[in-house]
């Protein structure tokens, strides 16, 4: 979450996502018991959030098939497609890929540190 709400702190960047990252955010809070209209709301504002860091969701081309998980090589084609230079993620097998074709793949905490260092440099 503090890596998401930094979208709403001035800082200049924008998130993006694919109807395939909903899709698994949306499981993973009805796994620990939230209900699906809570869950919708959320994903409604979530959306709302992406869209006012000048980000989108979008449905990339399929390019990527570096990881041997499909749904990681899923989150790539959307670095690759918007010409990321981070990704976050607590994913195991992308961090490992860091630095994966010039683009930092971080922990949601480092991204925060990084950012708020690069801030203080400012």
């Amino acid at each position: 979450m503090d890596a998401f709400s930094l979208a709403w702190d001035g800082f200049n960047f924008g998130l993006y996502v694919s109807p395939h990252i909903l899709q698994n955010a949306s499981r993973v809070l009805k796994s620990i018991g939230l209900s699906s209209q809570l869950v919708a709301e959320l994903t409604e504002v979530f959306v709302e959030v992406v869209n006012f860091s000048g980000g989108s969701v979008l449905e990339p081309d399929r390019l990527v098939f570096d990881v041997r998980d499909f749904e990681d090589n899923l989150i790539l084609d959307v670095a690759k497609a918007v010409d990321a230079q981070i990704v976050v993620t607590s994913d195991k097998d992308l961090l490992e890929l860091s630095p994966w074709n010039d683009r930092l793949i971080m922990r949601p905490r480092k991204f925060v540190e990084y950012l708020v260092s690069l801030k203080a440099r400012i």
